[in-house]
């Protein structure tokens, strides 16, 4: 979840509407800062939190990113001299890329579609805060494609003619998927390719392929290209692959 703290802008939502500076830690918690123009010293500000509802391995330390068709969950408070705000009773607005996505009375939390491929600017506005009218805060949340990163558990391995160099010997490959909008492995589909032959899966374990370079069976210098790739089961559309270019040493 990233939490954010920012500076309002008062009176007119046109009015005053530059980012000034963006700050970003990607960690399981990650604080931002972002400073907007304001039209007095002691304006109130927003805390925002936002995450993303897809997939990541349990042990990702990142900040977990949204795909174009997974919600993002949102909330912010209002801080005042220090203090929280009750903003309960006010009209809060919220909008994506200057688009009116939802309204209501005390609504301090959301979830939404990312609308673009690339980032949607969200911005949250309460009305009638305060004598200087609505304040309102801007933030970015970029869009991601699904990634596939692949696992392989040595720690001797080297280059040798542009390739992971790997001792002739079994190994267990992992197939790990960020970023798809599905709530555990159950929803992905995996499919591996050796050398473009399809070799027998684990039926239990779909993620986990098991090479044998063993010198019996691979001579040396021998090369091997692998791919594993993942589809949401869901959505077909929704797919990310990885590629390795391996040779047996």
């Amino acid at each position: 979840m990233t939490i954010m703290r920012t500076h309002t802008k008062t009176g007119s939502f046109a009015a005053h509407h530059r980012l000034a500076w963006f700050s970003a830690i990607l960690l399981p918690t990650a604080y931002c800062l972002l400073a907007l123009t304001a039209n007095a010293q002691t304006a109130p500000e927003f805390m925002v939190s936002w995450k993303a509802l897809d997939y990541v391995p349990a042990d990702y330390i990142g900040k977990t990113l949204p795909t174009q068709t997974t919600q993002v969950e949102a909330a912010f408070d209002v801080i005042d001299q220090g203090k929280i705000v009750d903003v309960s009773k006010n009209m809060i607005n919220w909008y994506d890329n200057n688009a009116l996505i939802a309204a209501g009375i005390g609504l301090k939390t959301f979830k939404l579609t990312p609308s673009s491929t690339q980032s949607d600017t969200i911005r949250i506005a309460v009305s009638n805060y305060n004598a200087n009218g609505d304040i309102s805060t801007s933030f970015l949340v970029p869009i991601v494609k699904p990634e596939v990163a692949v696992s392989v558990p040595t720690p001797t391995a080297n280059l040798y003619r542009n390739r992971t160099a790997l001792a002739p010997q079994p190994y267990l490959l992992e197939a790990r998927p960020f970023f798809f909008n599905a709530t555990s492995l159950s929803g992905l589909t995996f499919s591996w390719q050796v050398n473009n032959t399809s070799p027998t899966g684990n039926p239990g374990n779909p993620n986990f392929l098991t090479l044998d370079l063993s010198s019996q069976g691979t001579p040396q210098e021998t090369d091997i290209t692998l791919s594993a790739g993942v589809t949401n089961t869901g959505n077909q559309l929704e797919l990310g692959s990885r590629m390795l270019n391996l040779i047996v040493q």
